[in-house]
């Protein structure tokens, strides 16, 4: 009775077990080749990414030596990026477009978007704004408040540099 036992919590924790570690090695495989993907694009535009974040609804990454950001906007690597030469930009910023609802009381904020922002030196250029999430188009908000707010500083640092 003892190796019956024995065979069927062995039978359960392997059916347990297993599904977490192919789940597992499948997560890895999807992030090798999403990462794959980014850097060869990067290439692409005679770029060497040395930095980089994967966020849920957009990639970013940086060639210090070049001067160079390259940005996604989307799930995929698949999406149009776009290549930025920061000598252009005296500055970097994070910005949160958050509004306020309900009474006095239960007042609470809504962050509609979280955008990266570059000053130009120019004042005749536009700034640009690289978006992370839009709650017109995005579910929810995960870690793009902290991505958002490093890659600020990763930009500026470089600016100030250069």
């Amino acid at each position: 009775m003892n190796l019956l036992t024995l065979y069927i919590t062995l039978g359960i924790v392997a059916a347990v077990v297993a599904p977490m570690f192919a789940y597992s090695y499948s997560l890895k495989s999807k992030k090798k080749k999403k990462l794959q993907q980014f850097l060869s694009m990067g290439e692409k535009h005679q770029m060497m990414i040395e930095e980089y974040d994967f966020s849920l609804y957009a990639s970013i990454g940086i060639d210090k030596k070049a001067g160079k950001l390259i940005y996604v906007h989307g799930k995929s690597v698949d999406a149009p990026e776009l290549v930025i030469d920061l000598k252009n930009y005296k500055h970097c910023e994070a910005a949160n477009v958050s509004r306020s609802v309900g009474s006095q009381k239960d007042l609470t904020t809504i962050i509609d978007r979280v955008e990266l922002v570059l000053k130009p030196k120019e004042q005749t250029e536009k700034e640009v704004k690289l978006e992370f999430f839009n709650s017109e188009h995005d579910s929810h908000i995960t870690d793009e408040n902290e991505t958002v707010a490093k890659w600020a500083g990763v930009v500026n640092q470089w600016i100030k540099k250069n």
